[in-house]
């Protein structure tokens, strides 16, 4: 391999080189130039000594292989981490045969986010957390102090992504626009022990086990088969949490099951105190699983509406366990099989129904139902205050409002469900056939709990978002955000909703990325780039190549900062680096 001291062209990159060292070996090939110029500001122009040809970066088995490099060629060794002179005839350091420095810092595998406001008015200093070489203990605290003046070579390097783009999940607060249907909250309780066990176990011992799943599952189950006798299977559940001041509409207790081959009525069960209220009974349906709901509105101990106490187990007659009771009638070849079975309160919270959906986290326990009456959309709604949200930014842009919601359907299906945006008085639903830009317009729910989105990429309103939109500053603000359901068949079913919030989302202008070089504490030099289109979370990479003379014990260091309040990532590993080399006092 031959070193082409005139015919800088040739001298291409090898292909067994590490990316990274040939990143290295452009940006310094870029800051000496093909025409043999130095780095720093105070010696820009000045000739090179020696005859030195292109800057190279390879190992040292290469390096030590080129023929006839010419005195005063220089290299980067990528196997030691520093920079090597050709002297007459080998490689040496350049610089004192005795006193000189090399430092390889970099950051670990962590990130490093830096966040300087609006204008990026403050810089940020730049975290090299590791290091693999320090000859002379002269870098610390990210900071470099030399013990002896002379010339450094300063190589800076810092990978990033940005442009990523800014948003803010409003809360909800309480629902101020009435509808036609109202909706109701609800909590449910899974079953969580054995009290009286009477049925085998497809799977291990505890009964509780084969049927406390939600979602439904029917790889698991409790069964009987022929018996003339009536059957009790009771459970504990999970304590409710209903909020005082509520009202309790019904009590419920709901089971999936079906019977194999004749006739079985299975009865819904209930505990208050210490004794056992049996509902009225239904026939199991054969062949095919389907739900029963068995509910009581009043105490069967009292008579009396049930209270908040008596759900959450707080002094006498307390709800304390439900079951299934299940009469065979004897007839030879029946199974009776049960997937699930839990506990459901109905009750009623003025103005708190966001309550039941406002969870940052969402809860399946805990959520808002409905059974849809009246066709159309704006019958069945549910709309609740939004709470404005800071862009910060009056140059913002690719700005959208997006509603998430959890909902799923009781059992049939036919009920679809969409998002609705208050914005200056008027409810703007995500139906087909609306103005708006919002995928999907509307979906079908499921029996399983499912979550789903509705983007307004414009403002419903007629206009492009504007930050004050977001801010509640403008006249077509948003004010308000919600959900909403459409029965699309006669036999809709139940639907449920457990988490409803509203993400605003925007991108600032590109931010420019800026990597400083303080010697001292003053900018000694610079390096600029722009991020990517906000978004597009591109990796960047920044190199900084200077020379600077340091007199000992003067400090060197590196920052960074931006010129817009979007967020920048450094990038840990390898791509995010700081290597100085002494050169002596004469320099290069």
């Amino acid at each position: 391999m031959t070193w082409y001291k005139d015919k800088p062209g040739e001298n291409n990159s090898f292909s067994d080189v590490p990316q990274i060292a040939q990143d290295n070996f452009d940006a310094t090939e870029d800051a000496f130039g093909q025409e043999h110029y130095t780095l720093g500001a105070s010696l820009c122009g000045t000739h090179i000594p020696g005859v030195m040809g292109v800057v190279k970066s390879a190992s040292t088995t290469i390096i030590n292989a080129l023929s006839s490099p010419g005195s005063g060629a220089m290299a980067w060794n990528t196997t030691l981490g520093w920079w090597q002179r050709y002297w007459a005839s080998a490689w040496a350091i350049p610089g004192s045969a005795t006193k000189w420095s090399r430092v390889r810092a970099y950051k670990s595998s962590g990130n490093q986010s830096f966040d300087n406001g609006e204008g990026g008015s403050q810089t940020a200093a730049v975290t090299f957390d590791a290091e693999t070489y320090d000859s002379l203990s002269e870098f610390a605290a990210n900071t470099f102090t030399p013990a002896d003046s002379g010339y450094y070579l300063v190589i800076a390097s810092l990978g990033f992504s940005g442009g990523t783009s800014s948003y803010a999940t409003s809360g909800l607060t309480y629902p101020d626009y009435p509808v036609t249907e109202v909706w109701s909250m609800c909590q449910s309780r899974t079953v969580t022990a054995d009290i009286s066990l009477n049925y085998s176990c497809s799977t291990g011992s505890n009964g509780y086990a084969c049927i406390d799943e939600e979602p439904l599952s029917e790889d698991d189950y409790i069964y009987k088969e022929s018996s003339s006798d009536d059957r009790n299977n009771t459970f504990q559940h999970s304590k409710f949490s209903i909020p005082a001041g509520s009202t309790i509409t019904n009590v419920q207790v709901v089971a999936y099951g079906w019977a194999h081959n004749a006739v079985s009525h299975v009865r819904g069960m209930i505990r208050v105190g210490s004794t056992w209220y049996e509902s009225t009974s239904t026939v199991l349906n054969e062949h095919t699983g389907i739900y029963y709901v068995f509910s009581w509105t009043a105490n069967p101990v009292t008579s009396s509406a049930w209270t908040v106490d008596q759900i959450n187990e707080v002094g006498a007659n307390c709800l304390s366990g439900i079951g299934l009771s299940t009469d065979h009638h004897g007839i030879f070849g029946t199974t009776v099989y049960y997937h699930q079975l839990y506990a459901r309160v109905n009750y009623t919270y003025a103005n708190n129904n966001y309550t039941a959906v406002d969870e940052a986290t969402y809860d399946d326990n805990d959520f808002l139902t409905l059974a849809p009456t009246t066709s159309g959309y704006a019958a069945a709604s549910e709309v609740m205050s939004a709470n404005s949200t800071t862009v910060g930014n009056s140059t913002a842009t690719n700005m959208s409002a997006t509603i998430s919601i959890r909902a799923k359907c009781f059992s049939a299906t036919g009920v679809n469900i969409g998002g609705v945006l208050r914005v200056a008085g008027t409810n703007y639903y995500s139906e087909a056939g609306s103005a708006q830009s919002v995928t999907p317009s509307s979906a079908a729910l499921t029996t399983t709990w499912t979550s789903y989105t509705f983007c307004w990429s414009a403002n419903p309103a007629g206009t492009a978002w504007a930050s004050g939109d977001f801010d509640g500053t403008s006249t077509s603000a948003v004010s308000a955000y919600g959900f909403y359901i459409y029965n699309t068949s006669s036999a809709a079913s139940t639907a449920n909703v457990s988490q409803c919030n509203i993400t605003f989302q925007w991108a600032d202008l590109n931010p420019t990325i800026n990597v400083l070089l303080l010697k001292g504490g003053t900018v000694a030099a610079s390096a600029t780039k722009e991020v990517q289109e906000p978004g597009s979370e591109t990796d960047e990479q920044i190199t900084l190549v200077e020379m600077v003379y340091l007199t000992a014990g003067q400090t060197l260091s590196v920052q960074a900062k931006k010129t817009v309040s979007d967020d920048a990532i450094l990038s840990g590993s390898d791509t995010t680096y700081l290597a100085i080399h002494r050169l002596g006092s004469q320099g290069l």
